[in-house]
């Protein structure tokens, strides 16, 4: 499918569209991980993976070359020793800080509404296995 025509209209709930590509990469939690962490500016590699928390270098890494070739970062590396690598957003990737931002607020906003929501939902299972004649776990 060519994107590159006017006009074109994507509908990520069309699974041939190129768009739902798109919506699964924003989607990833790493990735919209790294994205909001380049905000400020361009990290090297360490600096990424500290401010990430728990990510694997592996994982870091394929992350960050899906991004590079998405178009949301690049990657500039510099002739010294040690040599030095820093990723950064490009214009496409930081048009993806606004509605990453909302999400994230929304997230950080509800995320208790949310577990008490699991707990709420949790004690009513287990109130309906313990009940005579509820269901009965293996």
């Amino acid at each position: 499918m060519d994107t590159q025509r006017a006009g074109f209209i994507g509908n990520v709930l069309d699974p041939d569209c190129p768009s739902r590509l798109v919506f699964a990469r924003i989607g990833d939690k790493w990735a919209a991980l790294v994205i909001q962490v380049l905000a400020d500016g361009p990290l090297r590699f360490s600096q990424l993976r500290t401010r990430v928390h728990v990510v694997t270098p592996k994982v870091l890494t394929q992350v960050l070359r899906s991004l590079e070739r998405d178009g949301l970062l690049t990657r500039t590396v510099f002739a010294q020793v040690p040599p030095r690598v820093d990723y950064e957003l490009t214009p496409l990737g930081r048009t993806l800080l606004g509605p990453l931002s909302g999400l994230r607020q929304w997230a950080e906003s509800n995320a208790a509404a949310m577990l008490d929501a699991r707990d709420a939902y949790d004690e009513r299972a287990d109130a309906a296995i313990l009940q005579p004649g509820g269901a009965r776990r293996a």
